[in-house]
C-alpha cells in the first residue's frame, strides 16, 4: 500500500526511495548520505572493482561501499547495497527489480 505523503514537511524524503550510482565514494556517497538525512531509503549501485585498465586511480571497492551504507544508516536512513555494472542493461534492470522487490 502506497504511503500517504500529502502531509509530508517542505524538503521532506519520507517514503521516497533514492537510487544513486557510484555510490561507493566521491559525488556518490555524498548524495546518498544528503538524500538519506532527508529521509529517503537509498539503494546504492556501484561496480565497486575495477572498470577500466586505463584508469590512473584505484577503483572503488566493496568495502568503500559499506562505509557509504554506513554513513547512510548513520544520517537515518534506510540502505541497500547493489554491486552492479550501470554500463550492462541486464544487471540495470536486475537492480531495479531488486530494489522494487526489497521495497
Amino acid at each position: 500500500m502506497a504511503e500517504d505523503t500529502s502531509q509530508r514537511a517542505p524538503g521532506s524524503l519520507v517514503g521516497r526511495v533514492a537510487v544513486i550510482t557510484g555510490a561507493a565514494r566521491g559525488i556518490g556517497r555524498a548524495a546518498a548520505v544528503a538524500l538519506a538525512g532527508r529521509g529517503a531509503a537509498v539503494a546504492g549501485i556501484d561496480i565497486a572493482g575495477p572498470v577500466s585498465p586505463i584508469l590512473d586511480f584505484a577503483p572503488a571497492t566493496p568495502g568503500d561501499l559499506a562505509r557509504t551504507g554506513k554513513a547512510v544508516q548513520e544520517a537515518g536512513g534506510r540502505w541497500l547495497p547493489v554491486v552492479a555494472d550501470q554500463r550492462d542493461i541486464g544487471a540495470v534492470r536486475a537492480a531495479a527489480e531488486r530494489v522494487e522487490r526489497e521495497w
